[in-house]
Order: C-alpha cells, then structure tokens, then sequence
C-alpha cells in the first residue's frame, strides 16, 4: 500500500506540495466529477494527464461532439437545449427514439430514452428543473442524441458494445470489452462502460 496524503480543506497547490515528496509516476481522477481537479493537480506535477485546457470538452458532451466532428469522428447527431421550447427543434434535427441526458454529468444521471415528442419534453423539464446551472450567467442544458437501437436479440443479451481505451500519446490500448447485456430502462448508458441489466 501507499502512503496516505489527507487533502481535506486544500487546494491543488497545497496538495501538491504533500504529494510531491512521494515521488508519484501517475495520477488518475475515479469519477467524473474529479477530472477538473484531477488535471489541475496534474499540471502542477508536471504529471501526464489531460490538460487543463481540454476540460470542458471531456466533461461537455456538446463540447465532446463537436470537438470529434471537427477532428472527422462520426458521433451521430445531436442537439443541446437550455429550454423545454426547443424541444421541437431538437427532435426536426436528432429524430426519434432518442436518448436525453443532462450536458454536463455523470453515471447517466437523468439519462432516459424517449420514443415520443411529448415524453421529450417531460424529460427535458424535469432533468432542467433539477439540474444545478453552472453559474447564473450558465444555465443548465439538455442534449438530446440519436438513439441507437439495435437488431433484436434474446435476453439477457443486447445489440450494442462499448470498449473503454487508455491513451498516453500516441499508445492507445483497449482496457475493457463489457459484455453487452440488454440496457434496463429507464437507465439507458448511451456510451461508457456497461449496461445495467434488470
């Protein structure tokens, strides 16, 4: 085991200067919620990781698609949405059935497939009505995507695959191929590291 740095109360520069002693080869964030800080602290230890710079779009989905689109990764289509006014809008560009899912979060939180316009709009109010707006100059939005749906299988099984990989430059290496169990609504996990069966 490793030696234990109580972080509680300080600041990425303050743990820094705890853990730089430990002579650390590696970080790693085990929640979404802690990559912002993870990156910080990375780039204080001259430790590789995500730059700071790319943040908003690992933790943005809208961010996240556009930056694959414009770099030649087909993402599918998509469209963010702060009110429940667009949601006619959204669904003229992505279609139906479709997956909505708060734009910033994680462990598909509020994440729900829909078939229908008006079950659209229930969602989108109700994951908008409990989601917290970044700042009150930002408020808090919606994506709505393509929902996939695959050929039909016999349970438990489902029609989809996800595979996690672990970059360091240009080393890109598969680290898990989970297996593809039937998605359980109304959790649906559009992309990531499993499913969640009944």
């Amino acid at each position: 085991m490793g030696s234990v740095v109580d972080a509680a109360g300080l600041d990425a520069s303050e743990i820094a200067e705890r853990v730089k002693p430990f002579e650390q080869g590696g970080i790693v964030a085990f929640s979404e919620g802690r990559i912002a800080p993870t990156a910080r602290l990375a780039q204080l230890l001259d430790l590789p990781y995500y730059s700071v710079q790319d943040i908003s779009a690992i933790t943005n989905k809208d961010l996240r698609r556009e930056r694959l689109r414009d770099r030649g990764v087909e993402s599918g289509r998509f469209r963010e949405m702060a009110r429940v006014a667009h949601v006619g809008d959204a669904l003229d560009r992505v279609g139906l059935p479709a997956i909505i899912k708060p734009t910033t979060g994680a462990a598909s939180r509020h994440t729900l497939p829909v078939t229908t316009e008006s079950q659209c709009a229930a969602a989108v109010a109700a994951i908008l009505a409990d989601e917290p707006a970044s700042s009150p100059s930002v408020p808090a939005t919606v994506i709505v995507e393509d929902l996939f749906v695959g050929r039909p299988v016999g349970a438990p099984w489902g029609d989809h695959l996800a595979v996690d990989r672990l970059a360091a430059g240009d080393d890109v290496r598969p680290s898990a191929s989970p297996a593809s169990l039937r998605w359980h609504s109304p959790t649906v996990r559009a992309a990531g590291t499993g499913s969640h069966p009944p």
